[in-house]
């Protein structure tokens, strides 16, 4: 985004721009205000000194991804890449918006460290900018920022071989986003010629990984430990569920028992459901292939593998 005819102000709390009057996309506008799901900071539009002001409300959780973008963990620096770009996609696919009123600067991008959700800003403002945004190569430079100063870059293989991905033209940033969600970073995988995600055992024979698809914006989980926990806190959870508020900081389980997998609650707030059905107490309840979980508000589809 073209940045040259606004005057910018930011704050804690806000981030303002000051435009000239006749440079405000009204259909623009209106198509914002009618998204709903939050992933875009919502603007207000107001007027400052008799010129339009949009008026963006930093949460009182979150923080500009240049203030903490750095020092995130691996798991969520991941998720933040891809969540920029299921943002690029969603307004891609909107046809009343424009990827390059996008603002991607990471001073304007903020994450609520606590639930991981990210927030973009879209600004619905008409630049002078002649060339179309180039997205997957606007998101490799910002996902280059990210894991280049990252803290965790010298101790971490994870992030190391991202890295290593990012700074070779050769590998399409497609590619590395396909490898972000099907956790090719965690572990050397691949897939069959079903689609199916694998991993190689030391032994060079393959092991196929069960997985949980979150509906929404096809996030895969992939179940690689005999317990693995889901929940909305990183810190708890092996498979976090980032933008849903409702479901519980360590949600539910699935266990492996002889090759046999089962998903019990753990006290959860709003319940888990296996095909509409709600686990009771510390029922547990056998998952078979394309079975449909819900947390709380969050479903995700089951996969044998």
């Amino acid at each position: 985004m073209d940045h040259t005819s606004l005057v910018v102000t930011q704050t804690e709390e806000y981030i303002s721009f000051v435009f000239d009057e006749d440079s405000l996309s009204t259909l623009e506008y209106k198509v914002l205000m009618n998204l709903e799901k939050g992933d875009f900071l919502p603007a207000y539009l107001m007027k400052q000194n008799g010129r339009r002001q949009l008026l963006y409300v930093i949460p009182g959780a979150s923080h500009t991804l240049e203030s903490v973008g750095y020092s995130l963990e691996p798991k969520l620096l991941f998720y933040v890449i891809d969540a920029i770009d299921r943002l690029c996609m969603e307004i891609e696919n909107n046809g009343f918006l424009k990827t390059e009123h996008l603002d991607m600067n990471l001073k304007h991008m903020v994450l609520d460290t606590n639930s991981g959700k990210l927030q973009m800003i879209y600004l619905p403002v008409s630049s002078n900018a002649t060339v179309m945004l180039n997205k997957d190569s606007a998101l490799r430079e910002l996902a280059k920022e990210l894991v280049s100063h990252n803290v965790n870059l010298k101790v971490s293989t994870r992030i190391q071989q991202l890295h290593a991905d990012l700074m070779d033209n050769r590998i399409s940033f497609t590619v590395i986003l396909e490898k972000i969600r099907t956790g090719a970073y965690e572990r050397e995988t691949y897939f069959d010629e079903k689609g199916t995600i694998v991993v190689k055992q030391q032994t060079g024979g393959v092991r196929k990984i069960p997985y949980l698809v979150v509906l929404e914006n096809q996030m895969r989980l992939e179940i690689n430990r005999p317990e693995y926990v889901l929940g909305k806190n990183r810190d708890m959870a092996d498979g976090v569920i980032y933008n849903h508020t409702t479901v519980s900081r360590k949600h539910c389980r699935v266990i492996e028992e002889k090759g046999h997998y089962y998903i019990q609650d753990l006290g959860s707030k709003n319940g888990t459901y296996v095909n509409d059905r709600y686990l009771m107490g510390d029922e547990k309840v056998e998952l078979h292939n394309g079975d449909r979980v819900r947390l709380a508000e969050c479903d995700l589809i089951f996969y044998a593998g």
